[in-house]
């Protein structure tokens, strides 16, 4: 359904605008540490894929650990080794085949080792959404994709289950995030390197109107756009 491809150039756009615009890859590096450190583990290997800005906090927290970091969009990753953790950040929601990835990743676990995953979950910009449906129905009657659908907390813990990991636990964490205008909201999407993965499939270029509507519809009488950015959480053992 997505194209690897594209997701990975929006990852290497990103890539060039850090730190400026990795809010959330903070707040889920740091939901990350606080929830590992409720586990009470004592790892000797972990591995992280994808962007995770708190490596020497996770560093000072496991002294004794050695850490494999994988930057960026990894969809597919064989190891030589296993691990004790595993952390996944902001991958699955891109991932063709989740299960496939979850059941991968697990082969990779330790005995007793701990998977942990956060990923933007089926309510992030919502609002966003719903006023870009609106305004693509009042311009052509008609709504394209232009969100991708995204990973509800329900279907990560079914997912789980499926994968067989033990233990399984799914929680939510939710930002509230303002911006001024339309433009700067999708700049901030695109720059955390989750822009549009049907984009290199179009024919058709946006309208420029269309995103002058989606912003009235955003901003109804306010000063600034409130956009919701869910972030589902999933702890699981081998």
């Amino acid at each position: 359904m997505f194209s690897y491809e594209t997701i990975q150039k929006n990852q290497a756009r990103f890539a060039k605008f850090l730190p400026e615009h990795n809010f959330i890859y903070h707040v889920a590096a740091e939901e990350c540490v606080a929830s590992l450190s409720e586990l009470s583990l004592n790892p000797s290997s972990i591995l992280i894929l994808g962007h995770f800005p708190l490596l020497d906090t996770l560093q000072t927290s496991y002294p004794s650990a050695s850490i494999d970091y994988r930057d960026g969009f990894i969809p597919e990753f064989k190891a030589e080794t296993t691990y004790d953790i595993i952390i996944s950040t902001g991958q699955l929601q891109w991932i063709n085949d989740p299960l496939t990835y979850l059941h991968s990743l697990k082969s990779m676990l330790n005995a007793g080792g701990v998977l942990y995953g956060i990923f933007p979950g089926e309510d992030s910009f919502k609002e966003l959404h719903k006023a870009l449906i609106k305004a693509d129905m009042t311009l052509s009657k008609g709504a394209p994709q232009r969100i991708i659908p995204m990973i509800s907390a329900s279907d990560a813990l079914n997912l789980m289950q499926a994968a067989h990991l033990g233990n399984p636990i799914v929680h939510v964490v939710s930002l509230e995030l303002q911006h001024n205008t339309l433009i700067e909201l999708l700049n901030d999407i695109r720059y955390m390197g989750a822009g549009n993965p049907f984009s290199d499939r179009s024919e058709h270029r946006t309208p420029k109107k269309l995103f002058g509507l989606a912003d009235f519809h955003l901003k109804g009488n306010h000063p600034y756009i409130e956009t919701t950015v869910e972030l589902v959480v999933m702890v699981g053992r081998a």
